[in-house]
């Protein structure tokens, strides 16, 4: 899974416009609406063999504790019933993720 969201509050990920700038059409032709609370956000699904599944359409992501790249820090959300779409391939993932301290580079 990556993601690229840190900012604490819903973001919405635009999968229409993700699958257009990974196969080199316009991200902004495909972008939908949003209001302006809500930010944007990428999220992919990397299966084991490393086929990438986008969503389909539009999904909802919740950061309830922002990255703040710190040891103490804690970074934590979930995405609810995203449904992924590749090669006629369709996942729903639903995950609440945890992480603590930063990453190992």
């Amino acid at each position: 899974m990556t993601l690229d969201v840190t900012r604490m509050g819903r973001h919405l990920v635009d999968g229409k416009a993700i699958m257009g700038a990974m196969f080199g059409g316009s991200k902004s032709a495909e972008k939908g609406q949003h209001s302006v609370d809500e930010k944007t956000a990428v999220f992919r699904y990397i299966a084991d063999g490393g086929q990438i599944f986008p969503p389909k359409d539009f999904c909802s992501i919740s950061i309830t504790s922002p990255y703040t790249g710190t040891p103490e820090s804690i970074f934590a959300g979930e995405v609810n019933n995203c449904v992924v779409h590749s090669a006629g391939i369709d996942y729903t993932i639903s995950v609440q993720f945890r992480m603590t301290g930063i990453p190992p580079q």
